[in-house]
């Protein structure tokens, strides 16, 4: 008898679905990112105004300026959002429009560190944007000194890990920055 001139009673056969993925068409999970990149920046307590340009945050503008300096990478930024992952401790985020925020110091005499995490996503290409905060009374430089040369040894954008083509997160291999 041939496999086929066996009954089936089809309300007993229940069929068992099987999806095979090839590696590009696997979704790498919400804490895996295409690059992790960290930015140091200096900022004011007491705040300062709104309306102006300090304690203004880009994460959108940090890193375009790191894939375009450092990867040479062109994108397409048709299609991009921002979004918070991580707040500070010391202070609250407000946006200020075209994906920036503000840093406004929550605790009138706070001096010291602080971090925050965005995620920047560009198509499918994803992308975590660490801050670490140095809170100072003072931020600008006088009589030559520069503060962003004490206080971020890195630079001002660095590289802390990308992806490899087989979706495994690779550690520092090296370590960029832009001091502009």
């Amino acid at each position: 008898m041939f496999a086929f001139d066996i009954p089936i009673d089809i309300q007993e056969y229940k069929a068992t679905p099987v999806h095979i993925a090839s590696k590009s068409q696997q979704k790498k999970s919400t804490e895996n990112f295409d690059y992790i990149i960290g930015v140091c920046s200096l900022v004011k307590n007491p705040p300062v105004p709104e309306d102006t340009a300090e304690n203004v945050l880009s994460p959108r503008g940090q890193t375009s300026v790191y894939l375009r300096e450092k990867e040479n990478r062109k994108l397409d930024w048709s299609h991009w959002s921002v979004k918070v992952l991580s707040a500070p401790q010391h202070a609250e985020l407000k946006e200020s429009g075209s994906a920036n925020f503000h840093y406004i110091p929550t605790e009138k005499d706070y001096l010291g560190p602080d971090k925050t995490t965005f995620l920047v996503e560009i198509g499918e290409i994803t992308i975590k944007v660490i801050y670490h905060f140095k809170v100072m009374r003072v931020v600008g430089g006088t009589d030559g000194y520069d503060p962003y040369v004490e206080h971020c040894p890195k630079g001002i954008v660095w590289k802390i890990s990308s992806y490899t083509s087989n979706l495994e997160q690779s550690g520092i291999t090296h370590s960029y920055s832009l001091n502009y």
